[in-house]
């Protein structure tokens, strides 16, 4: 009675198991596929059915080919470190303030809405801990521009909107 019970569980985990398994397939009005030494393309035209149907555990997408690899994605290193640029509008000049638990080495740089570096604005800043400067904004028009700040040591950037008024 054990074999027989431990037979019929055997089948049906089996059966169960074939179910789950998908093949890729498309339909579409056109397409091709072709490789050459490393080069694998498909692509189609027309695609007539387009859907997504999703579960906890299972994502099955009708209509868009879909690659067989995983994608790579891109890590973003984080900078640890807290900026503030006030008084923020300002008439005059900003005093910009970095605080960060690791060695900076900041090239500071202003830029107009055009994408236009604003002469004579690349200031050096060495932060090591709590670290202060003024950038003067009296001889600029009225607008906004973009403070950014480069680490030279990590090669991160972070950049900052500061809004001139007369």
């Amino acid at each position: 009675m054990k074999n027989l019970l431990l037979l019929l569980a055997l089948i049906a985990t089996t059966t169960l198991m074939a179910q789950v398994q998908l093949e890729r397939q498309v339909v579409s009005s056109g397409g091709q596929s072709t490789s050459s030494g490393n080069l694998h393309l498909e692509y189609t035209i027309g695609e007539p059915a387009v859907a997504t149907l999703s579960s906890a555990t299972l994502i099955l997408t009708q209509g868009f080919q879909q690659p067989t690899q995983k994608p790579v994605g891109i890590e973003v290193p984080e900078w640890n470190a807290d900026i503030k640029a006030f008084p923020n509008p300002t008439a005059d000049a900003i005093i910009l303030e970095v605080s960060a638990s690791d060695r900076l080495d900041l090239l500071i740089e202003l830029f107009d809405m055009q994408g236009r570096q604003v002469p004579g604005t690349g200031i050096r800043m060495n932060v090591d801990g709590t670290a202060t400067t003024t950038i003067d904004f009296s001889g600029m028009a009225a607008g906004q521009y973009l403070v950014r700040l480069h680490d030279k040591n990590s090669n991160l950037h972070r950049t900052i909107t500061v809004q001139k008024v007369n």
